[in-house]
């Protein structure tokens, strides 16, 4: 439908709607919109108008709490990834998927087996896997260490922020364990 035509069916909306407002123009329907973050701010309410060209099809989305990245409007909180994903663990209960994961670690011709929370930082990450490798008499000193993982399309992917980290485990899949490689 071209935008004219679409303009055209909101002018004469809009012209047969009493600008007295009485009686009332009909409500748009609402519905929830789907909350995957866990901040919550008491109060938090947004609400999002979906155009369509018919007027009569429009809906609000409410949200009661923020978006990715977004900023907060009562508490000022940026929400990213890492407060989203690491202050909520009933996102994870919720989703079926294990709180823990088992992850084989490469290391020269050695492979070790740590178990780590899925919403494990990177710099936790990168101590525990160092920590692993120390014990085992294999590495001395705490020399900075480098952890690749193998993507599915077969490419190294070297980890370096916590967002790399958790997109290694999106592709983890449940009963699976999450190879890393480690130099």
């Amino acid at each position: 439908m071209p935008l004219s035509d679409i303009s055209q069916v909101y002018e004469d909306f809009l012209l047969d709607s009493p600008f007295d407002m009485s009686p009332p123009v009909p409500e748009l329907p609402r519905r929830l919109g789907r909350g995957t973050i866990s901040h919550k701010c008491k109060g938090y309410r947004r609400e999002e108008v979906t155009f369509t060209p018919d007027a009569f099809e429009n809906t609000v989305v409410v949200f009661r709490e923020p978006s990715l990245n977004e900023k907060c409007v009562l508490c000022g909180t940026l929400i990213t990834i890492e407060e989203s994903l690491l202050a909520s663990p009933r996102i994870l209960a919720g989703s079926g998927l294990p709180v823990k994961v088992k992850v084989k670690v490469h290391f020269h011709e050695d492979i070790f087996i740590i178990h780590v929370s899925r919403v494990i930082e990177y710099d936790e990450l990168v101590k525990k896997v160092g920590r692993k490798i120390r014990l085992s008499g294999l590495r001395r000193g705490d020399g900075p260490i480098h952890v690749k993982y193998r993507d599915e399309g077969g490419d190294m992917i070297p980890l370096g922020t916590t967002e790399d980290v958790q997109m290694a485990f999106e592709q983890c899949q449940p009963g699976r364990h999450l190879t890393l490689f480690v130099t």
